[in-house]
């Protein structure tokens, strides 16, 4: 079995919430049925990728993507690379995974001044995406974390996003999925896939989405969003991110000026003979 990235998702779990088998403790007959509707597309598929990977492999192409991490500057013109199959062993059928990687040359970092919640927060959902980072301590203004908590570090985001694509069965829909993980943006989507409708145009959608290139993918996958609720996403994912940045720049001038009244009240302490 090939060598796993640390941050892709293991296609054994995937594999585990969608069944090793056909429906459980169901007749023979609904077994060889399920297995006869989905075992050519299971074929088709794994030609498709194993191809798709034959030829980024042996005959590269610059291909660039740019990702935006929530609270930091955007990842911009990413390379994507390192393809890399992942099937089952021999005996079983799937799950059937692509996995790759977009890497940049310079990481971005941005110095957080908030809660503990809060770096919380950047740091789950970092890991969530499987985007390394690091966390160092920048400074501490009193030589500690304040009564509330505030603390003082830098968050070093390495220019690195892992990328997969997994189609498996779906026993309870009787037909495949396909599991996503920061293809288009980041996080995960999954669409069921009815046997008849992974056909070649669908995988030329598919191979269209892991080059960057405009595609139909969702429209064929029955997740089509309409522009006009597209637009609307957009900018309520815009003001969000904008609160977001507010609170933090409260949280920071909050510590800051915390921070300058334990000095001033320690000088005033000491007295003039101390000074």
């Amino acid at each position: 079995r090939p060598c796993e990235h640390p941050a892709f998702v293991s296609a054994d779990r995937i594999s585990e919430e969608s069944s090793l088998a056909a429906p459980a403790g169901s007749a023979p007959e609904a077994r060889a049925e399920f297995w006869r509707r989905v075992e050519e597309p299971l074929q088709r598929v794994r030609k498709f990728l194993y191809d798709l990977n034959a030829r980024l492999t042996y005959f590269p192409r610059e291909v660039h993507a740019s990702y935006r991490i929530e609270g930091f500057a955007e990842l911009k013109s990413l390379r994507q690379g390192e393809y890399r199959l992942d099937f089952p062993p021999a005996g079983r059928k799937h799950p059937l995974s692509l996995h790759f990687v977009c890497r940049g040359e310079e990481g971005k970092a941005r110095e957080v001044v908030s809660s503990r919640a809060a770096v919380t927060h950047h740091v789950e959902y970092l890991q969530r995406h499987g985007i390394p980072f690091t966390v160092s301590e920048k400074y501490h203004r009193s030589g500690a974390a304040g009564p509330n908590g505030e603390v003082h570090l830098a968050i070093h985001v390495a220019p690195v996003v892992p990328v997969s694509l997994t189609f498996d069965v779906d026993v309870e829909r009787g037909g495949l999925r396909l599991h996503v993980w920061n293809l288009e943006r980041l996080g995960r989507a999954s669409y069921p896939l009815p046997p008849e409708r992974v056909d070649a145009d669908l995988l030329a959608e598919v191979e269209k989405a892991v080059l960057r290139e405009p595609n139909r993918l969702n429209e064929l996958t029955g997740f089509h969003v309409p522009e006009e609720v597209r637009g609307q996403l957009q900018r309520r994912l815009y003001v969000d991110a904008r609160r977001k940045a507010i609170e933090l720049a409260g949280d920071r001038a909050r510590s800051r000026a915390k921070g300058g009244l334990a000095q001033l009240f320690r000088r005033e302490d000491r007295g003039p003979e101390d000074s």
